[in-house]
């Protein structure tokens, strides 16, 4: 052998060589896959709203995607106050807004103030329209007349329907009249091709009325937290053959039938994407910038739009009504009241724009939806 050292070369079996070969080709595959906008593009839909914190923080490219599924989804690109002129120096604690068919818009607050686009206060409409302790509540407009609901402190109050000048054109008492039931306390309006609809908060029932005679001829919910009930039901909107329910203490938006026959439930209480705080307001609109309806809840101090089946797709913060609830709900609790109440109340479309009633600061903001 003459003293030749042999060297060994270590080589792999072709078997292995096949396996090493298929491993390396998943890997790059898996990269490839797992980053690709398309496949990140599915993910994100699949994953909805309330799971991009966590996908977000996987890496740069997801947070991307997470970033541009938001932006796909987005209804509203921005948000800006109505600055408000005229002689009668702004609103006393509004909630509800109806628009006019001269473009203008009508403000429920003491009395029924009437306001241009561009947030000219143009005056009071039909004087006052204050019956004893009652005051304007919610409102509906349906283009020939104004319904209006008169709430009293004490309970019940009057359903009232108006000419576009003010002129009161039929009344019905609320709590004591054999035609309108034993409605406690109104709340928001809604009309839709069955009739009218008017949430009882203090009932916590939705009653139908007839548009001619101002008669109920349906009523349903009761208090309680199960499907088909309410609890401090506030703000409604009817889109199609459904009604839209924002109950404010059970945190949530409810959808019934026409007829009263519940639907589905939206949201639950909490914070984050579809999920809800003190809720008050609701509206649906296609706009004329939107290509699907979409739902818009206003809570304490934000505005969250979803799909009409609940998917959330946005949260816009106001940040000057957040700084007032928060300053409020600690002076309430330090003087031992409620302090569950919330500043956003009433929502309006109006074409490329959504109106909403700021209580707190007692003003309109429009959100500019996306084109």
């Amino acid at each position: 052998m003459g003293g030749t050292k042999t060297e060994w070369v270590s080589v792999p079996h072709p078997s292995v060589k096949k396996s090493m070969g298929k491993e390396l080709e998943f890997s790059n595959l898996a990269d490839l896959v797992l980053l690709s906008d398309d496949l990140l593009a599915s993910i994100m839909e699949a994953l909805g709203m309330t799971k991009f914190y966590v996908a977000a923080a996987v890496c740069h490219t997801w947070k991307r995607a997470v970033k541009a599924k938001l932006h796909e989804w987005r209804a509203v690109s921005h948000v800006e106050p109505l600055s408000l002129t005229g002689v009668h120096g702004g609103f006393i604690r509004p909630t509800y807004i109806a628009r006019l068919p001269n473009g203008n818009f009508c403000v429920a607050d003491s009395h029924l103030q009437v306001v241009s686009p561009d947030g000219c206060m143009l005056g009071r409409m039909a004087g006052s329209l204050t019956v004893g302790d009652c005051r304007p509540w919610g409102l509906v407009c349906d283009g020939t007349s104004i319904f209006v609901a008169l709430a009293s402190s004490s309970g019940g109050g009057q359903l009232l329907q108006l000419a576009l000048d003010g002129n009161l054109l039929c009344a019905a008492p609320l709590g004591s009249s054999p035609l309108t039931g034993r409605v406690r306390y109104p709340d928001g309006l809604a009309l839709a091709a069955s009739g009218l609809f008017m949430v009882d908060t203090r009932n916590d029932e939705v009653v139908a009325f007839d548009t001619v005679t101002l008669s109920v001829h349906n009523s349903f919910g009761g208090t309680g937290s199960a499907i088909g009930q309410l609890r401090y039901p506030l703000g409604i909107a009817a889109w199609g053959d459904e009604l839209f329910v924002a109950e404010r203490d059970n945190n949530r938006v409810q959808v019934f039938a026409l007829e009263g026959g519940p639907r589905r439930l939206i949201g639950a209480a909490g914070a984050g994407p579809g999920r809800f705080y003190l809720p008050r307001g609701v509206a649906v609109t296609c706009g004329s910038s939107l290509n699907q309806p979409r739902l818009f809840v206003s809570e304490a101090c934000c505005v969250q739009v979803l799909t009409l089946s609940g998917k959330p797709l946005q949260m816009f913060e106001f940040y000057g009504a957040c700084m007032y609830f928060r300053m409020l709900s600690a002076r309430q609790c330090a003087l031992g009241l409620d302090s569950r109440r919330g500043h956003l109340h009433g929502l309006l479309a109006d074409g490329p724009k959504m109106y909403v009633v700021d209580e707190g600061f007692q003003t309109l903001h429009v959100l500019k939806l996306c084109i």
